[in-house]
């Protein structure tokens, strides 16, 4: 998982400066899954992908600053519990 997410992180800095959404959700379940070791019990996670945009082209690590961003000033300090919801509806032919 950390390996595979950093690969991913450093592969920006080769002028890889896009990727799949399949290849960025990839990336946000391996950031989630780290965050769940660290923290144990404190959040849910649900992401919602239509097959079909998996292969739509987005700026490489787009997702996964807002997703830190979700969690850690939103949602963690927080006693209770929270979840992430991660939608990526498809509206003709863009993402939405």
């Amino acid at each position: 998982m950390f390996i595979s997410l950093l690969q991913d992180t450093l592969s920006v800095g080769r002028n890889d400066y896009f990727t799949t959404l399949g290849q960025e959700i990839k990336n946000i379940e391996n950031y989630l899954v780290l965050q769940s070791y660290r923290y144990p019990d404190r959040f849910e996670r649900r992401i919602d992908v239509a097959p079909e945009t998996t292969g739509c082209k987005i700026p490489s690590m787009l997702v996964q600053p807002l997703v830190a961003n979700a969690l850690f000033p939103g949602s963690l300090p927080r006693p209770q519990a929270c979840g992430i919801a991660a939608p990526a509806p498809r509206e003709r032919a863009a993402l939405r």
